[in-house]
């Protein structure tokens, strides 16, 4: 599949999201069913495999455990389609991974109702409050 027919057909996707942002990150891999057990360099040498991993998230719960799915972000979009095509629906660590393009975060601006500043952050950012 090409580059520009797999990035359109993935931007086809984002339209029909709801909730926050549309845009699709083309750089950016959301990966799910991963194994609960598992260390980050594991999958950094496995996502390694495909091209340069500049970040990977693996989020895990108020208790500290994994939740089962990652964020991957390559250096290029050409490294993370690569990687898409190669891992989505194979065994990896005993496990089928699923892949799936990730979305921009979106930018919310939050306005301080006494002090009417205002605050941009990123969709599921902090909670704090400056004064």
């Amino acid at each position: 599949m090409g580059t520009s027919l797999l990035i359109n057909s993935l931007k086809k996707k984002s339209e029909v999201r709801k909730g926050g942002g549309n845009e699709i990150d083309e750089r950016r891999l959301y990966v799910t069913n991963i194994p609960y057990k598992i260390d980050e360099s594991s999958l950094d040498h496995l996502f390694g495999t495909y091209g340069e991993v500049v970040h990977l998230k693996l989020p895990r719960t108020k208790e500290g455990t994994l939740r089962g799915m990652a964020l991957v972000t390559y250096a290029t979009s050409e490294e993370a389609i690569r990687a898409f095509a190669e891992i989505d629906n194979k065994i990896c660590f005993g496990r089928i991974f699923h892949v799936k393009p990730a979305y921009k975060s979106p930018v919310v601006v939050k306005f301080n109702q006494n002090s009417k500043k205002k605050y941009m952050m990123k969709a599921g950012g902090s909670s704090f409050k400056r004064k």
